[in-house]
């Protein structure tokens, strides 16, 4: 009888001295139950055990079996995110009908299991947003196939031709554009499309066809009216009467602002005797152009009054064809003044006079020898030419 209250008093004091864990579930009445990692009964009091307690719960949600697999995640990774970011330590499992969680604190438990009924309200949100997507794109498709077949039923057409010049023809398209989209708001069975230099229109209504063809003819005419035969929209800007300043912003205007707009807006700059005349398809680019032309001109005739002007004109003698020589003197396309101009002086060729001017005296000088010298060799050329006999 001693030696076996010797034996239980040495157990008392081995499970004493080892570190128990003791799990408590926690169930809906409030108790618990307590079992040790060693399997051992206690039949003594636990608080003179030391353990390592471990809380758990468990819940349950209607749709585990849609919501569990994000829930838990690609390789936990899901839960692993929801531990990191409540800052705790506890962990869950997820099986087909409950969520087990489990922690050292009861604290720590009770939040972890409000992170998780949030998590599972996101989840399915998502889903049901997801869902609504798709039927969104189910009754797109449905109403595209609803389209076709009323496209297939389309009986009549009619065609309005808009111009041969696809220049005309791309303004038109883009000025039918506000138009066509009120007729087609406007509904009636009518569809409206343009393909090349045509406006197709087809309907089942043979009289609403024919009152959207008309209408459209009209107003391409008067798009067309507007435009002109070449589909061009024009402007000119005034360049002044006073000749030596004309000869110094054609000079300018062609070498720098030709170049820089006519590439920039897809428009022509042509200096066409006291304007500029500045064309193009695009009306927004030809005003614009137009008002950056306005303005370089004016630049140039202020600094051309701004700076001492040296002028001298050079007379063309009338007792032969004037116009011979003024086109012989100019040369193809105006090459030989280009080619004076180039000194730094600006040459304007006008009746029977040769205007030239500059800021530079010597220059001005040296251009004014050698037009004179090219007049007299033009005069002597022509005269030979009408004394050679035939």
């Amino acid at each position: 009888m001693a030696a076996l209250i010797i034996a239980r008093s040495r157990c008392f004091r081995l499970l004493s001295s080892r570190r128990q864990i003791v799990r408590f579930d926690i169930a809906r009445n409030g108790t618990c139950g307590i079992i040790t990692e060693s399997g051992f009964i206690i039949s003594r009091s636990c608080s003179h055990i030391p353990t390592r307690i471990i809380i758990s719960t468990k819940l349950t949600f209607p749709d585990l079996d849609v919501v569990g697999e994000r829930l838990i995640g690609k390789d936990n990774s899901n839960i692993k995110r929801l531990v990191d970011e409540s800052g705790c330590k506890w962990e869950a499992e997820v099986n087909e009908e409950h969520v087990h969680i489990e922690g050292n604190e009861y604290a720590v438990v009770k939040i972890a299991k409000d992170i998780v009924k949030e998590e599972v309200q996101t989840i399915r949100k998502a889903i049901n947003e997801e869902m609504h997507m798709e039927k969104r794109k189910e009754d797109i498709q449905t109403k595209s196939e609803r389209t076709d077949d009323f496209d297939k039923c389309l009986q009549v057409e009619e065609k309005v031709f808009i111009d041969h010049n696809s220049a005309l023809c791309r303004i038109i398209s883009l000025k039918l554009g506000e138009y066509i989209q009120k007729l087609r708001g406007l509904g009636g069975g009518v569809k409206i499309s343009v393909k090349g230099n045509h406006v197709y229109i087809n309907g089942t209504d043979v009289d609403a066809v024919r009152r959207t063809a008309e209408q459209i003819a009209w107003n391409i005419q008067v798009i067309r009216e507007k435009n002109g035969d070449m589909g061009q929209f024009k402007e000119k800007v005034f360049i002044g009467q006073n000749v030596h300043i004309q000869c110094q912003i054609k000079r300018n205007l062609v070498s720098r602002a030709k170049k820089q707009h006519r590439g920039e807006h897809e428009v022509n700059i042509d200096v066409e005797g006291d304007f500029v005349n500045i064309s193009g398809t695009d009306e927004d680019a030809v005003r614009r152009t137009a008002d950056k032309v306005a303005s370089h001109i004016q630049s140039i005739r202020k600094i051309s009054l701004d700076k001492k002007l040296f002028e001298e004109t050079v007379f063309i003698d009338q007792d032969v064809d004037v116009q011979r020589i003024c086109q012989l003197l100019i040369g193809k396309g105006g090459a030989n003044i280009k080619r004076l101009c180039e000194s730094g002086v600006g040459i304007s060729v006008d009746g029977d006079h040769v205007y030239i001017s500059g800021t530079d005296q010597d220059a001005v000088k040296r251009v004014v020898e050698k037009v004179t010298w090219d007049i007299q060799s033009i005069r002597k050329s022509l005269y030979s030419s009408m004394l050679r006999p035939r």
